[in-house]
């Protein structure tokens, strides 16, 4: 998929240059308005929702795999609020894979960092693992999670995450 946003912006262009194939999500934070779509989307795929190999069911309450910081800027009456989705980076060399000495956390060629549910139980260090506080302990069923880019949507002809169906501003693009 190819997006005027997309060829312009450094960071794709730089992936691609490496010349590999890799998945990326790619969210226009200026027109961002809060509208909370990309955490809507996260719950509705995730909630009450087992993918083996891929995610246990994520609890209603309590995580934000997709969260909306928000900033203020300037003074009364002149003031601006910025919006910033955050979620997992899938970071090329990501801390929490390098951690992770049993293989709970792993990274797939396609650069989609996975959290294994199976392997990841009972191990709540695997949290505290990520600098940017992407994952989260669930305690019901005693595994840590994060979003994993809706990675069990991306097989055979289905190339889409719920996330860019959802929200008009978030670019879904495979680069090489």
């Amino acid at each position: 998929m190819s997006h005027p946003l997309a060829e312009s912006t450094s960071v794709f262009k730089n992936i691609k240059s490496q010349n590999m194939e890799k998945w990326n999500l790619i969210i226009d934070v200026a027109e961002c308005t809060n509208c909370n779509n990309c955490f809507l989307a996260c719950k509705d795929e995730y909630v009450g929702n087992d993918f083996p190999g891929y995610s246990a069911p994520q609890p209603l309450h309590g995580h934000k795999w997709f969260y909306i910081e928000s900033r203020e800027h300037g003074q009364y009456p002149m003031v601006d609020v910025a919006y910033r989705p955050t979620t997992c980076n899938m970071c090329d060399d990501a801390p929490c894979v390098r951690n992770s000495a049993d293989g709970a956390v792993y990274q797939r060629p396609d650069g989609i960092v996975m959290i294994d549910p199976d392997k990841a139980r009972g191990n709540p260090d695997i949290v505290n693992s990520c600098p940017y506080g992407a994952i989260w302990w669930n305690e019901e069923e005693q595994v840590a999670q994060k979003w994993n880019f809706d990675a069990h949507l991306l097989t055979g002809e289905n190339l889409d995450c719920a996330v860019s169906r959802s929200v008009p501003r978030v670019f879904f693009a495979v680069s090489k």
